[in-house]
Parts: structure tokens; C-alpha cells; sequence
């Protein structure tokens, strides 16, 4: 399953990695609206069979990448934030939906946004069937900032790869990445609540090759879909209540291993 929220057009530039690379390590920084730490297994020069790659912060070699798109229908506005700071390893995603009008309106925004991390790499020694692991500590909360609430559905997913720099292809198959994915059952209707998932694996089995560089990836991804409109309107001329609703994910990433 390719996920959605890597965008056709972020999925295109995997072949040319190296300079996408250059471009995303400064893009990412900082958690400003939430704590991802990055807890995982250090890692050693060389990978064999018998090998844990352990890893903690800071995570050299690592880069925070994100991705983000937006579709509005309506009065509607939206602010949104995605950071991921491999020096700290944390990673968040906000977003912000407002409306903006003199009379009524009915519409929806619809918000995709990830952070994720890539890499750091390690070579494998020996040939052989590897197992990667990442295990995750996430919440999601929501609520309303002005207004009243209307409606609001949230889709989150965990997911995963291993990409292999000497062949240029992603581990689980491909040129693009085509993760494995864990999901939450979706989130909708009103009142705002919390979700929280103390432990969730991202894991599977590599078939790995000795000389070969590889670079973790794993993150995670939200699509919010909110319904406010503007309304009542009263008076003369007519002064609308305006609603705005916010979004964020953060977590922990406990664990980032192979075995």
C-alpha cells in the first residue's frame, strides 16, 4: 500500500534521493506542538546475521522530512505545521482550520500532513532475512478554538520502510515507497476527545545484502477532514459567527531496530 500522504509528486523523487535529501534537512526542525522522542537500538558499522542495531538521540545521519497537502471547499482557511528534529527526535503535526465570511457559508477542508524520519544507514556484512522494528507511542487531540463544533474525521496511520541507498530501491518493494502501514480506526462527529496508543509495531522481514547501505524511514500520518461553516448571521449589516477547530498528533517513538 502506497500511503496517500506521501503525495504523487514527493513519491516521484525518490529515484534523485541525494538531492532531495539536501533539500529536506533543513526544512524540518523543532517541535513546536508536540514531543516525538526517538529511542532506538545503536548502530554498528557492520550488520550481520547476529547483529542489533541500536539507536538514541541525536541521530546523525538522519534527516526530518514532511509532507503536506490541502483541498478547501468553501469559506475556509488552513494553517499547518509538520516538524521532525533528528537532534531531539521529535516530530508533531498541527493544523488549523478557520472560516473567513460576511454571510453564511457550508464547505469542508480536508488536511494531509507526515513527518517522518529517514535514516540513519548502516551496511550489511551478511546475506540474510533481517527483522525491523519500530515501535511508536502517539495521541491525537482535537478541539474547538472559536465557535461551536460541527463535525470533524481523523484518519492516523503508523508506517515503515527500510531503503536500500546501493540498489536504489525500497526494501518492501519498488522505487517508490510502498510502506507497511499501521492504522487507527477513524475518529468522527462531535464532542472533541483524545486517542492514545501506548505501544503500536511497525515491524516485518527484510531480505537484506551483504555490501549493501540501508536507511531506516518510518513516521507518521493524519488526514483530517473538518466541517465548521459560518453562521448565524445577524444584524445589519450581518456579523457571522466564526468557528475555527485545531488538529494535533504527537508521540514517541520508543524503538527503531533491526534484528
Amino acid at each position: 500500500m502506497t500511503g496517500p500522504w506521501l503525495g504523487s509528486s514527493m513519491a516521484r523523487r525518490w529515484p534523485t534521493l541525494a538531492g532531495d535529501r539536501n533539500r529536506h534537512r533543513s526544512r524540518l526542525a523543532g517541535g513546536a506542538f508536540g514531543a516525538l522522542g526517538l529511542v532506538a537500538l545503536l548502530l554498528l558499522p557492520g550488520i550481520s546475521a547476529s547483529s542489533v542495531v541500536r539507536y538514541t538521540a541525536p541521530y546523525t545521519g538522519a534527516i526530518g522530512i514532511g509532507s503536506n497537502t490541502t483541498t478547501l471547499v468553501g469559506c475556509y482557511h488552513v494553517t499547518s505545521v509538520h516538524t521532525a528534529s533528528p537532534s531531539t527526535g521529535r516530530v508533531a503535526v498541527w493544523s488549523q482550520v478557520w472560516t473567513n465570511a460576511t454571510t453564511a457559508c457550508a464547505g469542508h477542508a480536508k488536511e494531509t500532513s507526515t513527518a517522518a524520519f529517514l535514516g540513519p544507514t548502516f551496511t550489511v556484512l551478511a546475506t540474510g532475512t533481517y527483522k525491523v522494528v519500530y515501535v511508536w507511542n502517539v495521541s491525537l487531540s482535537a478541539g474547538v478554538l472559536n465557535g461551536s463544533c460541527v463535525y470533524v474525521r481523523y484518519q492516523r496511520w503508523l508506517f515503515g520502510n527500510l531503503l536500500d541507498l546501493t540498489s536504489g530501491s525500497w526494501t518492501l518493494g519498488g522505487t517508490t515507497p510502498t510502506n507497511l502501514v499501521v492504522g487507527f480506526p477513524p475518529t468522527g462527529g462531535c464532542p472533541y476527545g483524545t486517542m492514545s496508543a501506548p505501544h503500536k509495531y511497525v515491524q516485518f522481514g527484510a531480505n537484506l545484502t551483504a555490501g549493501h547501505t540501508y536507511e531506516f524511514y518510518t513516521g507518521a500520518t493524519v488526514i483530517a477532514r473538518q466541517g465548521l461553516g459560518a453562521g448565524p448571521c445577524t444584524g445589519t449589516p450581518p456579523v457571522c459567527q466564526q468557528r475555527a477547530e485545531y488538529m494535533a498528533l504527537n508521540g514517541t517513538l520508543l524503538r527503531m531496530s533491526l534484528v
